[in-house]
């Protein structure tokens, strides 16, 4: 039974300022935004357990849509095309090094999963032009060092046909590390990729080999906490609005947007800790909303005034 808790919607209307108001041990693991109702669907993970929310920024209502299972990481919520259900990724230890990618359907509260190869999902989106998703999938985990900690490698880019549920391989990169997997238009997805000298945002034509980067013509960076002056920048998050006509990036902990075309960017937000997640709000002025590794907020930062929104969820049931 979906659990209708209304949680008050307490936004802080903070502007450069850190956030006083934060739940211990929590953090919000991914969202993904509904840009024709105005409705937010993300994970919140506390030591305790994690939720499924719908943030409704029309009503201004949170309501907790399914608890995950104890012993259960699961993040990366994405709504369906049919807007009837919410995929996101399970981890569990009894998988071991194996994700499994869940549904929970809306109308019947009911949850499946789908068919997807042995390994580690890191990153994934539905096709807008198709009934299909596409992920980012590790077939190893291991560590190369003898001091390292395990880490999924080998990673390629899958194609799930949701009518006749076969998966298939489409790419032959064997990437040491891919993740914050986008559609960029009917034939493309970016994704952001480390292997030996390519490290950055690329996009690749689905069913081909050839990789262009994703990054700004000039470097217009302000701060160098990261990755130094005379060093050379990194991009690690992309987001796209075809509406709007822009894409989002991040270097270290700068925020840039720019022109989608003529890749003009400027920087226009910088934060105290890394991004996690960062994507357009459209509707009704735009922003982008986004969140930090391991904080437990939502925050929307205006496009036209540079005014910054914090959005704090309660905590989880008991």
């Amino acid at each position: 039974m979906v659990l209708n808790l209304l949680i008050a919607f307490h936004v802080l209307f903070l502007l450069g300022c850190s956030v006083s108001q934060k739940a211990p041990n929590s953090s919000i693991l991914g969202f993904d935004i509904d840009q024709e109702t105005n409705q937010i669907y993300y994970v919140l993970s506390s030591d305790k357990v994690a939720s499924v929310r719908r943030l409704d920024l029309t009503n201004k209502t949170d309501s907790i849509l399914f608890v995950a299972q104890k012993g259960d990481y699961i993040f990366g919520p994405k709504l369906s095309g049919d807007k009837t259900k919410i995929t996101f990724i399970r981890n569990n230890k009894e998988n071991g090094a194996n994700s499994q990618m869940g549904q929970f359907n809306l109308n019947t509260e009911e949850l499946s999963y789908l068919p997807t190869p042995e390994g580690i999902i890191s990153s994934y989106t539905y096709s807008k032009f198709t009934n299909d998703i596409y992920f980012l999938l590790a077939k190893e985990f291991g560590h190369y060092s003898p001091i390292g900690v395990d880490q999924p490698h080998k990673f390629d880019l899958y194609q799930l046909n949701l009518e006749r549920y076969n998966c298939s391989k489409i790419s032959d990169l064997g990437a040491y590390s891919m993740y914050e997997l986008i559609e960029t238009d009917s034939q493309r997805v970016a994704f952001y990729m480390m292997d030996g000298d390519r490290n950055g945002i690329y996009e690749i034509e689905i069913g081909k080999s050839n990789l262009g980067k994703i990054e700004p013509i000039e470097d217009v960076r302000t701060n160098f906490y990261v990755y130094g002056k005379n060093e050379q920048p990194v991009y690690s998050h992309v987001a796209m609005s075809n509406k709007l006509g822009l894409t989002a990036i991040v270097c270290g902990y700068e925020l840039f947007v720019m022109d989608t075309n003529g890749r003009n960017a400027k920087s226009i937000y910088t934060v105290n800790r890394h991004f996690s997640k960062i994507q357009f709000l459209e509707n009704p002025s735009p922003k982008i909303v986004f969140t930090k590794d391991k904080d437990p907020h939502l925050y929307f930062l205006g496009l036209s005034d540079n005014e910054l929104h914090v959005y704090t969820p309660k905590e989880h049931l008991n």
